[in-house]
């Protein structure tokens, strides 16, 4: 039973190890996003913190619904490409934790 109780805690360990570690990657891989008409590009980390957005000169010239409907697209572009980053790391750490063959119990 103690042997039973220090695997567990290891794992534990392991487990909190490999959570940080991800958190890491996550903060400095950058995920950008581009409006449709590529007038403006959104940068922000996996960790989905700001980083920056650049826009072409030409934006200003346009409509503000046009000038709006670009940011609103590079940003939700960078965030799904954020999310989607979460949860293939996420599915990593999961899979590394789980016993050999259980991992397929739920999909991954």
């Amino acid at each position: 039973m103690f042997g039973d109780m220090m695997k567990m805690m290891g794992q534990l360990k392991e487990a909190k190890k490999m959570a940080e570690e991800t958190k890491q990657k996550l903060a400095a891989t950058n995920c950008e996003g581009i409006s449709s008409n590529g007038l403006v590009r959104v940068t922000i980390s996996g960790s989905v913190d700001y980083r920056g957005m650049s826009c072409e000169d030409v934006l200003w010239s346009l409509p503000s619904t046009d000038i709006h409907r670009s940011i609103e697209e590079a940003f939700k572009e960078a965030l799904g490409k954020a999310k989607a980053l979460q949860e293939e790391e996420m599915k990593k750490v999961t899979s590394d934790m789980m016993p050999a063959g259980m991992d397929k119990l739920f999909g991954q």
